[in-house]
């Protein structure tokens, strides 16, 4: 049973490479001309759209794991099926369940892989894409374009310009009581972190007592936070752009600070569950390969496979947005369509074993 495993995989294997190819053809060409679209308003060339899309392939095929691992297992299984391969593995002695496994072990190596690049390469070349697109449209990379809102405590913080992780312009903090009345405001024209602080730099601070303010005027002066340059970084950074243990970091700031954090919770989970859903793909087109037998040739195959792919990835994008708006547990928008999935096909699964 092990060499059928084995042959089972690889017939799996090679048409998931090939539909892999392919989407990713037509997602880059329909990614380039709206690319190139936008190059033409930013005043950048054909060359950078090029290059923005080149690295964004990474997120693309990440993005469509899903898909390529169903259509690919449909193809693969089918093909087996027509050649009544199936049938002769089934007299064998190969159970339902053991070719379920057998293609859950190709979804397996495809989501160790998958799982790897969403948090390895993808987010180098994810924010590496938008860097080039801003040094080509400003001139230079404009990190945390628009500035960045933190809390702390009764505390509100705004970052106007961030140069870098270690260097900021334009710093303002405002201070409140327990009954939300401002108690001070300081705004500072710069601040570098050293020395495992933050030191701010022409500094004017406002206090308010007695409702009278004072003002008083410092050249430098510690600021003892827990922003870190690390939170600082991925609290400008797009959630695409972050591993899975800076998105843990990240809204583990936000919860801890009493900030909304759902949209990246939500994206920590939705990365948790990108590779499971890749195997449950896998076990969706077992029992539609088992049910058809011989029926069906591969163009059948091929389009019932999108069907199903883009049904999954509306289900997917309908469940977030509706999580957003109801306030469902984002490990509820996460993993929902994914049991979904799963169910319908143990489901099938019974129905034809």
């Amino acid at each position: 049973m092990k060499i059928l495993s084995l042959y089972i995989l690889r017939s799996i294997a090679a048409p998931t490479l090939l539909v892999a190819f392919a989407l990713l053809a037509v997602s880059s060409i329909m990614e380039l001309v709206d690319e190139l679209q936008t190059a033409e308003r930013g005043g950048y060339g054909a060359g950078v759209a090029l290059q923005f899309v080149a690295l964004k392939l990474p997120n693309s095929i990440y993005e469509l794991s899903p898909t390529i691992m169903l259509i690919g297992a449909l193809l693969g299984l089918g093909a087996l099926a027509s050649s009544s391969e199936l049938i002769v593995m089934r007299a064998a002695g190969m159970s339902q369940l053991r070719l379920a496994m057998a293609a859950a072990l190709s979804g397996l190596m495809f989501a160790v892989a998958v799982f790897a690049m969403g948090d390895w390469l993808v987010p180098k070349t994810h924010q590496m894409s938008f860097d080039l697109r801003s040094e080509a449209r400003y001139g230079g990379t404009r990190f945390g374009e628009g500035g960045a809102w933190f809390r702390e405590d009764n505390r509100y913080i705004f970052i106007q310009e961030i140069f870098s992780e270690e260097r900021l312009g334009k710093v303002h903090i405002y201070g409140f009581d327990d009954r939300y009345r401002l108690t001070g405001a300081l705004a500072a024209e710069r601040a570098k972190f050293d020395d495992e602080r933050w030191q701010l730099e022409s500094v004017r601070m406002s206090t308010v007592e007695d409702e009278q303010v004072h003002v008083s005027v410092h050249p430098q002066m510690d600021w003892l936070v827990t922003v870190s340059p690390e939170i600082l970084r991925l609290s400008v950074v797009r959630p695409a752009s972050l591993t899975t243990a800076g998105l843990w970091r990240y809204a583990s700031y936000l919860s801890n600070n009493g900030l909304d954090a759902a949209d990246y919770w939500t994206a920590w989970w939705r990365k948790l569950a990108m590779p499971i859903t890749v195997v449950v793909m896998s076990l969706v087109a077992v029992p539609f390969v088992s049910g058809s037998r011989r029926s069906g040739g591969a163009g059948q195959r091929l389009f019932v496979g999108i069907l199903l792919g883009v049904g999954f990835f509306l289900l997917n994008e309908i469940v977030a947005s509706s999580g957003q708006v109801y306030g469902l547990p984002p490990f509820v928008t996460a993993l929902l369509p994914t049991a979904v999935a799963f169910t319908a096909a143990l489901v099938w699964l019974r129905r034809f074993s």
